[in-house]
């Protein structure tokens, strides 16, 4: 993609600057939003920020994290990223619930909201209202503090290139590219407990693999 923009609170903003220079912090236009990655699910600055860039453009979503509360209000096409235990907040039941019949409440979710639901866990699911895609099982390092972050930040780069034909139909097929990248990307950059820099490094390699 051209760049990534980042929308938040000066204090993250440095953090960001630091850590990854690329990034503009400037407003302007976008093709795409990821949305609620690193936000926490009580009342913050951080929420409220969120809440306003939904509301802001007629664009193609991701709403992970912090903004899973947002699914169902807003009509561009939209993903939504949970595991077991956020989708179960969603629906109001147990995440044993949501475990022990994925398919069914990713495709509930799916329907109850009007989005596309990318459910993670070790056999991801993405489902709309009329399809299902069931991923191979990835390794149960992707369980690890972060990885669900780079997954959001895969889905959110494949909409802004993308931006142009996406649509509530073909979303599914955009989140299931996104988690195959994702999965292949942590099982070739080690093979015990995922180091979050090499696996993005990674993400690159793979994107050309598929690519020809």
């Amino acid at each position: 993609i051209g760049m990534v923009r980042y929308f938040g609170p000066d204090s993250v903003k440095k953090a960001v600057i630091q850590n990854r220079p690329e990034v503009v912090i400037q407003t302007g236009n976008v093709n795409a939003y990821l949305l609620g990655s690193g936000v926490p699910a009580k009342k913050s600055l951080l929420r409220k920020i969120t809440m306003e860039m939904a509301n802001r453009a007629d664009l193609p979503k991701v709403l992970d994290a912090g903004a899973l509360y947002l699914a169902g209000t807003s009509k561009s096409p939209t993903i939504i990223t949970p595991h077991a235990g956020e989708l179960a907040e969603l629906l109001n039941v147990s995440a044993k619930t949501i475990e022990a019949d994925p398919i069914r409440y990713a495709v509930e979710a799916a329907n109850k909201f009007r989005v596309t639901v990318l459910l993670k866990g070790n056999e991801t699911i993405v489902a709309n209202d009329s399809r299902i895609i069931k991923l191979p099982a990835a390794t149960s390092w992707l369980a690890t503090a972060g990885t669900g972050d780079v997954l959001a930040g895969i889905l959110g780069a494949l909409l802004a290139l993308n931006h142009e034909i996406v649509s509530k139909d073909n979303l599914i097929e955009l989140g299931a590219t996104a988690s195959y990248i994702h999965a292949q990307a942590a099982a070739k950059s080690s093979k015990g407990p995922i180091n979050l820099e090499k696996m993005i490094d990674q993400i690159a390699v793979e994107i050309g693999v598929l690519s020809h």
